[in-house]
């Protein structure tokens, strides 16, 4: 069962929509930032759009076990995709 993405409003989706800007028109491999947006994505409840982050996260940092680690913490990890 697929999570279902809520609706993002206010400062919060905002902020998310602008690191996602961010993100596609910087010229190197933020994954700091992608790090960050999977964090704010999970916490507004978009499961899915945390995943993609993480993926991205990991193919600039590819096994790094403080991504995977943090991807457990956010609790998005039990959301089936």
């Amino acid at each position: 069962m697929a999570c279902l993405e809520p609706l993002l409003a206010g400062s919060a989706g905002e902020a998310i929509g602008r690191m996602r800007q961010a993100i596609a028109l910087y010229r190197g491999k933020p994954w700091q930032w992608a790090v960050q947006l999977e964090d704010w994505l999970a916490e507004a409840g978009d499961k899915e759009g945390a995943l993609a982050a993480y993926r991205q996260a990991l193919e600039w940092k590819p096994g790094d076990e403080g991504i995977a680690a943090r991807w457990k913490g956010t609790g998005a990890a039990d959301c089936s995709i």
